[in-house]
């Protein structure tokens, strides 16, 4: 449960005010049964990715004692000190979560070395507006931008978007996404699931990396006979189309074909 209030104090936290810049959290309460299960910090993220979403708020803030702080700094807050704010013998710890932007990564994909292979941006909750995830893709003018959703413990929903439209899968971004959750806040688990426009995929966590298990898309024989005729004018040379549910194949007639085009 929590309040909204001007500042964060005791006075102003015992009366919730519509117009406060502040949300203000008093507990977060799981089952005993149910604790140390990853309940408390799926919910505590869906809870601010939601805030965020709204946009009402400046900031989310709450007071823990030290044995809770890890949890809250996976969630996404940052340990401000000692508060002022006391309950018991025991010290607490003021923490705060910007409500106005969403935390984000850059992933480099199929990379030995920074600044290499094929990057992605990856962006932690926010607004799920069309028009906002369309203008932060074009601002972060990468070949795609990964948007995730935390929906329940290890299961995300997972939007991709170029700078210009939304597409319907991606490879790169997924394994991006999936290294950014197993480094900053999955790291216990092995398996996340990522609920998708092409359905459910899988990422494992494995030795040296992260194996994805996508949807198989078997290519048929283009039946389009303009299509096959625009790629052989395209590339000079006769073949043969196979298209998938995502992407086009173009079967050439023998090596040396191909090598002619180089």
């Amino acid at each position: 449960c929590g309040t909204r209030c001007a500042a964060f104090d005791e006075a102003s936290m015992a009366t919730h005010d519509e117009g406060g810049a502040v949300l203000a959290i008093h507990s977060v309460v799981v089952a005993p049964g149910k604790r140390r299960q990853g309940y408390a910090l799926s919910a505590v993220r869906r809870y601010l990715a939601d805030v965020r979403a709204a946009g009402a708020v400046d900031a989310v803030k709450l007071i823990a004692k030290a044995s809770l702080l890890p949890l809250y700094v996976r969630a996404g807050f940052a340990v401000d000190g000692l508060s002022a704010i006391v309950h018991g013998a025991d010290p607490w710890f003021e923490c705060t979560a910007d409500a106005a932007v969403a935390p984000y990564v850059v992933a480099d994909a199929f990379a030995e070395s920074a600044f290499g292979g094929n990057p992605a941006a990856v962006v932690f909750g926010g607004r799920s507006d069309d028009e906002w995830l369309k203008k932060v893709a074009a601002e972060f003018n990468l070949s795609e931008t990964a948007f995730l959703e935390p929906r329940r413990p290890g299961v995300y929903g997972l939007r991709w978007l170029t700078p210009s439209a939304e597409v319907d899968l991606c490879g790169h971004a997924t394994l991006g996404a999936a290294h950014a959750l197993f480094e900053e806040t999955e790291s216990a688990r092995d398996l996340l699931i990522f609920e998708t426009r092409s359905g459910e995929l899988r990422a494992r966590k494995v030795d040296d990396g992260v194996e994805l298990d996508f949807p198989r898309d078997a290519p048929t024989n283009a039946d389009d006979p303009s299509l096959v005729a625009a790629l052989e004018a395209a590339l000079g040379c006769p073949a043969e189309a196979r298209a998938g549910n995502w992407s086009v194949a173009f079967e050439m007639r023998g090596p040396r074909t191909a090598r002619s085009l180089r």
